[in-house]
């Protein structure tokens, strides 16, 4: 997986340079969504982190305890989308080629985001292919990481969004 992290901090110091080449102001969206992928890519590092090895003979396909991974990975999944959907990636492929400098950042951030892409993709494929598949995983992420707490009213979820902003 530090590969991937790898390609997850290449491709997003490319979108950083093409954005500032640009010289456009983010949205407030675009910047929560950036935040939100970073607070999950360094929590699901410490998930990883705190992980212990288990032996070659336990259920775990991953060969430490599942639980925590999943849910962390699905919260990952959940942050990239968002950032892709709210960082305008697609206005960015789609802008006037500009300067020559810019057009190979522009360059730069298409290969790198490729190559994000490819290594998320797999690792993401061999997760549900292990785990029988998207529903199948969510059977088994309350099964064995137990059942979150969820606000009971849109208030509370406004609440706690807010929160999550501030910290």
């Amino acid at each position: 997986l530090y590969l991937l992290y790898q390609a997850l901090d290449d491709f997003l110091s490319k979108w950083e340079i093409v954005w500032i080449d640009r010289g456009v102001m983010l949205s407030d969206d675009c910047l929560v969504s950036l935040t939100t992928l970073l607070s999950c890519r360094d929590r699901l590092w410490q998930c990883l982190k705190k992980s212990v090895y288990t032996s070659a003979r336990s259920t775990s396909f991953l060969g430490f305890e599942e639980g925590g991974f999943l849910v962390q990975w699905r919260w990952m999944t959940k942050s990239i989308d968002a950032f892709y959907q709210r960082s305008d990636i697609s206005l960015l492929k789609n802008g006037d080629s500009g300067t020559l400098n810019n057009n190979n950042n522009m360059l730069a951030l298409q290969a790198s985001q490729r190559h994000f892409e490819i290594l998320f993709g797999t690792i993401n494929d061999k997760i549900y292919e292990t785990t029988g598949g998207k529903n199948r995983l969510t059977d088994a992420l309350w099964k064995k990481a137990g059942h979150p707490l969820v606000p009971q009213t849109s208030t509370q979820w406004a609440v706690r969004n807010k929160l999550q902003i501030c910290s």
